[in-house]
């Protein structure tokens, strides 16, 4: 039987989406994937999205940078998305659940870049980005898993699917600052329900960052000033339940607030 390709792949996935269906893998699969095919799946299933509905690069998400998440999903190293410009929303958001198959919502630090960051043949460092970034917020990211069974997951399979990605809620954005341990808190209808640090995303963002600009490289492809980079969740992924009030506050920055109605 001949390989599949990453095209036949996206076309099946982009189907999946289009029907709503759950989430059952994706097919065609090789039976010995690799990250090149997995995002070259992922560039086909966003072309097929961007040709239904064009839309502009607002920037990046990465995921699977903590410990908790890691486990969650099967993983073992950072995987990374592209956020669209219609996705960005503000705080405090409303977000209809209807709209998704199954929407999870995450905890993240978001980064803005204000200035380029170099390219000098070298491998990019914490300080390249720390250089870089102008101005930071507390974010949600908003998750489109399609009742995925964690339990028998593919890192790879989240890869190739923009890596879940379906939107950003971005709280009011402050000028960049220390971020290398703040507490980090999230809140359903007035009650903390879980907590973690900065230093738990690949043990500071910007090493996070860092590991984004070094993988689009790679694969040749730009991180721009203007870019808001989505650098994974401190708390560990809830599931969306109309009514509910969520707020996310890291120490120092306003909070981001989003209200999931049905």
């Amino acid at each position: 039987m001949p390989t599949p390709s990453p095209d036949a792949a996206a076309a099946w996935l982009f189907t999946q989406h289009e029907s709503r269906a759950h989430f059952c893998g994706i097919e065609p699969w090789p039976a010995s994937p690799d990250e090149p095919f997995a995002y070259a799946v992922q560039e086909g299933l966003l072309e097929r999205r961007l040709a239904k509905q064009p839309d502009k690069v607002a920037g990046y998400k990465i995921g699977l940078t903590t410990p908790r998440m890691q486990t969650l999903c099967r993983g073992d190293r950072p995987i990374s998305g592209v956020v669209y410009a219609g996705g960005v929303r503000q705080s405090p958001a409303i977000i209809q659940q209807g709209h998704f198959v199954h929407l999870g919502i995450e905890s993240e630090l978001a980064v803005r870049l204000s200035r380029p960051i170099p390219d000098n043949g070298k491998p990019v460092t914490r300080a390249d980005v720390a250089a870089a970034v102008g101005e930071m917020a507390a974010a949600f990211e908003l998750i489109e898993d399609r009742h995925a069974d964690y339990t028998t997951l593919d890192w790879l399979w989240m890869a190739a699917e923009n890596s879940w990605h379906a939107g950003l809620v971005l709280g009011q954005a402050v000028a960049a600052r220390d971020v290398a341990d703040l507490a980090g808190v999230l809140e359903i209808d007035g009650a903390e329900v879980d907590r973690g640090s900065t230093r738990d995303v690949l043990g500071h963002p910007y090493d996070a960052v860092a590991w984004l600009a070094n993988h689009l490289r790679g694969r040749g492809l730009p991180l721009d000033p203007g870019h808001w980079i989505s650098t994974g969740s401190i708390a560990t992924i809830r599931f969306a339940e109309p009514g509910s009030r969520y707020c996310f506050t890291i120490a120092g920055l306003p909070p981001v607030e989003l209200t999931v109605s049905p």
